[in-house]
């Protein structure tokens, strides 16, 4: 038996997160999402029409350096295809049906019926329509502005809206600029198979369509440019013809075949009796749709709405990028073997390279990078020399914030109180909830070296994940209120611990975030063989950093009982405990894993673990904030007794009154899967963790570390060292272990038999014994191993992935706490 003799039925897995409604939608952000990476839409329905609003991962209303206050992103347009009469009444004809293993959308109404997908080769939004009433009515396209009035201006910032038409395709023109910015977007839509006649008002442009019984086809093309000289709509229209030339069959086509790729580079089926295993399962694989719709353009999708939003362009959370947000939707495309919906993300945080490092000079006195844990689209700002001076000064505690000056304060307050330098004077002190969080660089660079391990790509390594992760070390191997102290250590001062505490000493999260990027510099330097003089350096900055706070020591606060780590040292400026689980960050940053052999340390973390307050709230039934890593921890810490109770009620409980399954706790126009993406990603980790003992070393390959015993799984997924790993658990044990080599690198994996050798197939064919609790073995790329307990053939070994196709419904019956939580997704 070879992994490529693993039958799949792909269709019929990934169905399994079709959504299905029986009755039209009553609100707009109840509609179900479709989108090409670059450009999406919910797609909802009222009585007499289909509605939609255009929306693009690469528009924004102003960039870092903006005075206006204005804090708005991503949407171009909004569409209603208005049937004149009602055509989706809540009956028994009626459904919209959303296929995920397409990326395909069918409504059905009363004798109306719509077929919408955006196409993976060009940014046109396509649907088709068939209208069998006996005495069919024209069939108006509205397309509409985003604001009141055509043109809006706050300050130096514009934001211009134009309706037009090209013989018979209506048009609607976005441009925003303000100093040197320029940002444009166009929305163009054309019908083929019909007829049309345009006509205007001041805020909506119509395509009115001749009745008829012939289907035909909407076209709905969209492009975007920062280049004031560009001819958009040329572009667009070029798309338009590209579409029409092509037709619907053949775009759908193309579309079908590239989903059917990208959900042929792994899978993951679960399945218990009562249910539970199967709704979480639907929830990855949905998680992993919405990604690849959103997530294929020059930047990623923005975490507050993504290509959601309904209701305009003004969004809760603003047009800045929240790493801890964003990174919590990115986590599982790692394990996922979708490394290339993580470009957009990489990209972004690449590109500003250059400024993060003036910001680390300006803002902090310090050297390397500085990247905040918002920032706009272009990365921070470079800053006027006397502006930054007096913010650096601010930031450093040696300027109170009642003495600003004035001219800093008019500069600061024309700034939107969610970026770096805004959020003093949206907090209105001198700390703020991202102000001195200085740790983005470090939490960065861990994703990146995660990438390069499972690439072996050097060139990466090179350019990408070297430059990240030199850059937080030099940061803080530089930062002014480092200082070595008597007792010999290294301590920090005047930094938050993340958003919970603010202007603490010695903050485990910058102590973790040090320990977990330092190893990594010096392997990555080794490598490349570069920096050779800094390694020293490296070295004594890591070996005399100040220990972890511990909740017993002198001086030590926001602890959380005996045992555990706290969360600083005194001095702090502020603080109040919350779920944010803060005290887990050497967990976070790698610095403990259940490879660590600590057994001090490994005692001390799941003592921390077990008093999370996150974990206690929702042990008892209570919801979490989406961004909660708490089920990740779960994973990290091997307890799938917590895992199979925390990781259904997160969800059950942030997904409570969602029958889209998209997150509406950020805010109605901040619909997002965050909880998705971290229930995915805790989902693989207790699956599998591809995790070193320490940061910079070897991974180990773990397999089921924290799998609940009544949880049949079926997966294939991509583990660090480049190892793509198939196995199978059904009913309580591991039927076997699956590798093929993609680099052909030396396997370190944890037995998962304890006490029993094994066999080791190569290729189909007995290669040999192997026995311990560790098992190393060399590999050969593109070989394909099995690995299976001692004396089983494998030629009984027979695994077929072929669950029952979906319903479209999702349900989740789950108790807790005397609790019973009832969730479903779909049906409405």
């Amino acid at each position: 038996m070879k992994n490529s003799e693993i039958s799949v039925d792909y269709r019929a897995l990934v169905s399994r997160a079709d959504i299905a409604y029986f009755s039209p939608t009553t609100e707009s952000a109840e509609g179900l999402p479709i989108g090409n990476g670059r450009m999406g839409t919910l797609i909802w329905t009222a009585n007499n029409s289909l509605n939609m609003q255009i929306n693009r991962v690469d528009v924004f209303a102003q960039n870092s350096y903006s005075e206006s206050g204005t804090d708005y992103c991503g949407g171009c347009g909004k569409i209603e295809v208005d049937f004149g009469e009602p055509v989706f009444k809540p009956a028994k004809n009626f459904e919209e049906y959303l296929s995920v293993y397409e990326g395909l959308l069918t409504i059905s109404g009363d004798l109306v019926k719509a077929e919408a997908f955006a196409w993976n080769e060009e940014d046109v939004i396509v649907v088709r329509i068939n209208d069998e009433r006996k005495n069919p009515l024209p069939i108006n396209i509205n397309l509409r502005m985003l604001r009141p009035a055509a043109n809006r201006k706050t300050r130096y910032h514009k934001a211009n809206s134009t309706f037009c038409q090209r013989d018979d395709k209506i048009i609607l023109l976005q441009e925003f600029s303000e100093k040197e910015f320029f940002c444009s977007s166009v929305v163009e839509i054309g019908v083929v198979g019909r007829r049309t006649a345009v006509r205007k008002n001041r805020e909506t442009i119509f395509l009115t369509v001749e009745p008829g019984s012939e289907p035909f086809t909407i076209l709905i093309s969209t492009f975007q440019s920062f280049d004031r000289n560009k001819d958009i709509i040329s572009e667009a229209m070029s798309k338009l013809e590209a579409a029409g030339k092509l037709g619907f069959e053949e775009m759908l086509s193309e579309t079908r075949a590239w989903w059917k790729s990208f959900w042929e580079k792994s899978f993951l089926h679960l399945h218990s009796s009562d249910g539970v295993a199967d709704f979480v399962e639907r929830c990855y694989t949905y998680h992993l749709y919405l990604m690849a719709s959103s997530s294929r353009g020059k930047f990623p999708p923005k975490f507050n709405g993504m290509l959601w939003t309904t209701n305009g362009d003004e969004r809760e959370w603003g047009a800045q990028y929240w790493l801890w947000n964003e990174e919590a939707m990115y986590y599982p495309l790692f394990a996922a073997n979708h490394l290339e919906l993580t470009d957009p993300y990489f990209d972004m945080y690449s590109g500003m390279l250059d400024n993060a490092k003036v910001a680390a000079r300006q803002r902090w006195k310090s050297k390397g990078i500085f990247i905040p844990e918002t920032v706009a689209f272009d990365g921070p700002e470079v800053l006027p020399e006397e502006i930054a001076g007096i913010f650096r000064a601010v930031l450093l505690g040696k300027l109170s914030y009642d003495k600003m000056p004035e001219k800093f304060c008019i500069f600061g307050n024309s700034k939107s109180g969610f970026s770096h330098i805004g959020n003093i004077f949206l907090s209105e002190q001198q700390w703020a909830w991202i102000s001195h969080i200085v740790s983005g660089a470090a939490e960065l660079g861990l994703q990146y070296w995660q990438r390069y391990q499972l690439t072996g790509d050097t060139e990466w390594l090179r350019n990408r994940a070297y430059p990240m992760i030199k850059g937080a070390v030099e940061f803080y191997r530089n930062f002014p209120k480092m200082k070595k102290e008597e007792d010999g250590f290294y301590h920090l001062y005047n930094t938050n611990v993340h958003e919970t505490f603010w202007g603490v000493k010695d903050s485990i999260f910058d102590l973790a975030a040090i320990r977990g990027a330092i190893p990594l510099a010096i392997r990555a330097s080794e490598i490349l063989g570069v920096d050779e003089d800094l390694r020293p350096k490296w070295r004594e900055l890591l070996e005399k950093l100040a220990p972890y706070p511990l909740n017993e020591e002198e001086g030590s606060a926001f602890g959380l009982g005996p045992g555990t780590w706290a969360a600083c040292r005194k001095p702090t400026a502020t603080g109040k405990m919350n779920v944010e689980q803060v005290w887990l960050a050497p967990v976070l940053f790698e610095d403990w894993t259940l490879e660590t052999e600590d057994e001090i340390m490994s005692r001390t973390a799941q003592l921390t673990y077990e008093n999370l307050p996150a974990r206690k709230m929702l042990l008892e039934g209570v919801r979490v904030a989406g961004w909660s890593r708490i089920a990740v921890f779960s994973s990290r810490m091997g307890r799938e007794d917590d895992l199979e109770i925390l990781l259904p009620t997160f969800l059950a409980t942030t997904l409570n009154g969602c029958p889209n399954a998209l997150f509406r706790g950020e805010g109605v126009q901040a619909m997002c899967p965050e909880n998705l993406g971290l229930a995915s990603y805790a989902l693989q980790e207790a699956l599998l963790q591809s995790l070193p003992p320490k940061p910079g070393e070897v991974p180990v390959i773990r397999l089921y570390p924290a799998w609940p015993k009544s949880w049949d799984a079926q997966f294939s997924l991509l583990a660090r060292g480049g190892f793509m790993v198939t196995s199978e658990f059904k009913r309580g044990k591991v039927q076997f272990v699956g590798i093929k080599s993609l680099l052909g690198e030396e396997c370190l994996l944890r037995n998962s038999w304890p006490g029993s050798a094994v066999d080791i197939y190569r290729n189909g064919r007995y290669s040999e014994e192997l026995s311990g609790e560790l098992l190393e073995f060399s590999t050969v790329k593109n070989e394909e191993i099995i690995i299976v307990p001692k004396g089983k053939n494998i030629t009984d070994l027979k695994v077929r992935v072929a669950p029952s196709r979906g319903t479209g419904i999702w349900e989740l019956k789950h108790r807790i706490a005397d609790k019973e939580l009832n969730i479903i997704v779909g049906k409405r």
